[in-house]
């Protein structure tokens, strides 16, 4: 019997892990933490407060978060790949950071209560997840009223040549690349095809508005080849 997609991703991920930070500074052309410190700054101060970085990987948010709030922030990492998990505990061990709580889960059943977090944040996972409505909707959920999300997420530039050389990198060089450094070919070409079939920057706004998010925008980077997509939790339940 054939594995679920899911899992299928989640073995993946498994095995890529090791090579995961390095292929995510090359693939990105080393502006992928760039991106994530604006994501970052788009949710606001954290001090004193909770916040979830789902599909965490190897924590380059936790990281990030980290460094700029010290104890002050309470973040929480939660992912789908136990190897993943590891690595995010083992950089953030060597931040000096005394506690930090990392969740393995399904982003569809978040193990937490309602209204527990202030921010959200993901980067390049969401459109590993099947069911982005649920998604969506379940990160309203544990986002407190007026909790912000941010998102980011490669895109098709709208420019013609510009989206013609991102078409030609992701098809060809990123598998290429990526497959020399971790011996796994398939991983980078399912890649491209994730990029490829993921909603519309409009189209995945609409999404965000449906599970109960207000304000929402698709922040264009680097000529268009990735988005950060935010949003702010309704004051009121849907």
């Amino acid at each position: 019997m054939d594995r679920p997609h899911g899992e299928n991703i989640r073995l993946m991920f498994d095995r890529i892990s090791p090579h995961y930070d390095l292929l995510n500074r090359c693939l990105s052309g080393f502006t992928d933490l760039r991106w994530r410190r604006r994501a970052l700054a788009l949710v606001g101060d954290l001090s004193g407060q909770t916040a979830l970085d789902l599909c965490c990987g190897t924590g380059d948010f936790l990281i990030l978060m980290t460094k700029k709030y010290g104890d002050a922030v309470q973040p929480i990492g939660l992912d789908f790949s136990r190897p993943m998990l590891d690595l995010a505990a083992a950089r953030l061990r060597r931040t000096g950071r005394r506690e930090s709580l990392l969740l393995q889960a399904d982003a569809l059943a978040i193990p937490l209560t309602d209204a527990s977090c202030s921010a959200v944040t993901i980067g390049f996972g969401i459109r590993n997840i099947m069911d982005k409505e649920t998604a969506l909707r379940e990160i309203a959920r544990v986002l407190a009223p007026g909790g912000r999300l941010a998102i980011i997420e490669p895109a098709v530039p709208k420019n013609r040549l510009a989206a013609l050389l991102f078409t030609f990198y992701f098809r060809r060089v990123m598998p290429l690349l990526g497959g020399l450094i971790s011996r796994d070919y398939v991983a980078y070409r399912y890649l491209h095809d994730s990029v490829k079939t993921f909603p519309k920057p409009d189209e995945f706004c609409s999404l965000m508005r449906q599970a109960g998010f207000i304000g929402v925008k698709a922040h264009s980077q680097t000529f268009g080849t990735a988005m950060i997509y935010y949003g702010q939790r309704k004051e009121t339940r849907i």
